[in-house]
C-alpha cells in the first residue's frame, strides 16, 4: 500500500493509539501511548521472549514488543475489537498490514486466557483493562497462570497502567502504592 493510500485509510478510522506506520504516516490516536511506554520501562531487547498484550486495542504495545524483537507476540481484545467498522479491530488490522507485522491476534476475554490454550508468556501487558472488569482479581489469576518470568524473581512480570500496583505471587495479591506500573 503506498503512503497516500495508507494515509487515506488511516483518516477513515477512529484511532486510540498513535502508531508510526512508516512513510511519514502516523495514526492520530487520542492516547499518549509513548508516555505510557516510557513509564513501563520495558526491556529494550525482548529477543527470545514471548509477549501477551491483553486489551491490545489498535496494537501499539503489541507492535512495540515486536519492534523490540520479541519472539512471539499475541494481541488479544474483546471490548475494543467489537466497537464497529471504524475503530478497534479495523485499526489493528490496518496497522498490522502496513507494518508487515507477524503479531498474532485473537478475540479473547481476559478471564478466558487461562483456558484458551494460548500458551505461557514471559511478559504480559494488561494496560487499561482492569478498571473495566466486574471481577478484576479473577482476571489477574487467569493472567498469572499464563505468565512465566523474565527475572530471577519467582514473581511474574505483568505490566499495567493502573495504580496502585499489585503484586501477584503464588496466588497472593497485595496492593502496593509504589507509583510504579508493573507487577513484580
Amino acid at each position: 500500500m503506498d503512503p497516500a493510500e495508507l494515509r487515506s485509510r488511516v483518516e477513515e478510522l477512529e484511532w486510540f493509539h498513535s502508531i508510526d506506520l512508516g512513510g511519514g504516516v502516523v495514526t492520530p490516536g487520542r492516547d499518549d501511548s509513548a508516555a505510557k511506554l516510557a513509564r513501563l520501562r520495558l526491556p529494550a531487547d525482548l529477543s527470545g521472549r514471548s509477549v501477551l498484550d491483553i486489551g491490545a486495542w489498535d496494537g501499539f504495545f503489541s507492535f512495540e514488543a515486536e519492534r523490540r524483537r520479541a519472539e512471539r507476540v499475541l494481541a488479544v481484545d474483546t471490548l475494543a475489537w467489537e466497537r464497529g467498522e471504524k475503530s478497534g479491530r479495523p485499526c489493528f488490522e490496518l496497522a498490522h498490514r502496513a507494518l508487515g507485522s507477524r503479531v498474532e491476534s485473537r478475540r479473547l476475554d481476559v478471564h478466558d486466557v487461562a483456558t484458551a490454550g494460548i500458551g505461557r508468556f514471559d511478559l504480559v501487558l494488561c494496560l487499561g483493562v482492569l478498571y473495566h472488569l466486574r471481577e478484576p482479581l479473577r482476571a489477574l489469576e487467569a493472567v498469572a497462570t499464563n505468565t512465566t518470568t523474565i527475572t530471577q524473581s519467582p514473581a511474574a512480570r505483568v505490566f499495567m497502567s493502573q495504580t496502585p500496583v499489585l503484586t501477584v505471587h503464588s496466588r497472593i495479591v497485595r496492593a502496593q502504592d509504589t507509583g510504579a506500573n508493573s507487577i513484580v
